[in-house]
């Protein structure tokens, strides 16, 4: 498997050839989260409050998977669109939502337990979305399993992953979160997708991660042909 320093090398020269994609991805994203968020002064009207909250915490959550899958397919060299981060509101909506709501309620259980114990199931967890995006047939909940198989062994190597961009995310407090928008969100990210990249073809290779359990009939089909919905 590529070390931290390859995959980081990686992810800086794929983001470079698609930067203005990138960030114009993050832009949709956040903006649509903010608007969407816009609707939380509703809270105060009864049901129409409730329903607009739960609206807004599904909407931001299933966009969030999408981006993820947006940095997939750029690690990987494929050209990628910034308003694709958009159809993911359009496929599996409920499966997502669901099983990225079940992540944060299982990390938060076992953060109530011991602060340290929520953050090794955060790192357990953090393939999830890469999962449902790229492979549509795979259950909410099996997905959350796939990704707990998949960072068995590597949860550390995460962890470090997210220590070495703190001088980054330093500058970025200098910039009033410029320096995030334009480089830093789109490169840790591509990073971290790289990371999934890796371990995935490492564990299918040596046959901890099954193509069934990732729903693939054909062992011989190429993912890069799914739709990141």
């Amino acid at each position: 498997m590529k070390t931290r320093e390859e995959i980081k090398l990686i992810a800086r020269i794929k983001l470079a050839d698609q930067r203005t994609s990138a960030i114009c991805a993050g832009l949709i994203v956040y903006g649509i989260s903010l608007l969407v968020s816009m609707t939380m002064f509703l809270t105060f009207i009864p049901i129409i409050g409730i329903v607009a909250f739960f609206a807004t915490i599904a909407v931001t959550t299933v966009l969030a998977v999408t981006y993820a899958g947006f940095f997939v397919k750029l690690y990987r060299g494929e050209r990628v669109s910034a308003e694709s981060v958009l159809d993911g509101l359009k496929y599996n909506f409920s499966r997502k939502f669901g099983s990225m709501f079940c992540v944060g309620l299982f990390t938060c259980l076992w953060s109530i337990l011991f602060y340290i114990p929520g953050i090794i199931k955060a790192y357990s967890y953090s393939f999830t979305a890469f999962i449902l995006t790229e492979f549509p047939k795979v259950g909410a909940m099996d997905a959350i399993t796939v990704s707990r198989k998949l960072t068995n062994g590597h949860k550390m190597e995460l962890f470090v992953l997210d220590l070495s961009f703190i001088g980054w995310w330093i500058l970025n407090m200098f910039t009033a979160g410029i320096l995030g928008v334009v480089h830093v969100i789109p490169y840790a990210n591509t990073a971290h997708a790289g990371y999934y990249t890796e371990i995935l073809n490492q564990k299918l290779a040596n046959g901890e991660i099954t193509y069934a359990e990732l729903g693939v009939e054909d062992k011989t089909d190429d993912r890069a042909t799914y739709n990141y919905n």
